[in-house]
């Protein structure tokens, strides 16, 4: 299987990359320090059509948004699947300004109607609460470990029976006060 990650370096992205890789499957990964950037050469990647998998992880604004619609019409035609990785962000209500959320909640609608159109290319969404990973470091709250979720992204979404489709996934912590364990 070839699979691309986006955001391979550190987080959720590294993890689905580095789990890819134990599995023994074709793995590249793209991000701006091997010269991939979502906002710049985006045409020329969408090109490309030798990945079964395309794990669109790395978040960028409205560009994890582009980069779906553009790898969706590129490859309708094609046996091939699309996990968008989102955030349960996207359904709260909020009292202050959170472009965040409201970018996640596009890239949530995207992936719904996508869903609707008849396609060969699977497009799913898996909707993730609060990850251990640098962008949160500083939050003092409980989180999931990144190598137990990109598991259960591979295992359950990418390994999935071929005559079945999981369209929305959600992934998220029990939300209580006793800590995390380790």
């Amino acid at each position: 299987m070839n699979v691309f990650v986006t955001g391979h370096t550190s987080g959720l992205g590294k993890a689905i990359y580095d789990t890819c890789i134990s599995y023994d499957y074709h793995t590249v990964g793209l991000s701006r320090t091997n010269g991939f950037d979502l906002t710049k050469n985006l045409e020329n990647f969408v090109q490309r059509d030798y990945w079964d998998v395309f794990v669109n992880n790395a978040y960028n604004s409205w560009a994890q948004t582009d980069l779906l619609y553009k790898l969706f019409e590129k490859n309708k035609h094609r046996n091939c699947m699309i996990i968008n990785i989102g955030s349960v962000s996207a359904d709260g209500n909020y009292d202050v300004i959170n472009p965040y959320a409201v970018h996640k909640a596009a890239l949530d609608k995207a992936c719904m109607q996508l869903q609707l159109i008849d396609s060969e290319c699977k497009v799913v969404q898996i909707k993730l609460g609060r990850m251990d990973t640098p962008l949160v470091a500083h939050k003092q709250a409980r989180k999931m470990n990144t190598t137990d979720i990109a598991k259960i992204i591979i295992d359950q979404v990418m390994l999935s029976p071929k005559d079945m489709l999981i369209k929305n996934y959600t992934i998220d912590v029990m939300h209580s006060r006793r800590p995390l364990s380790a």
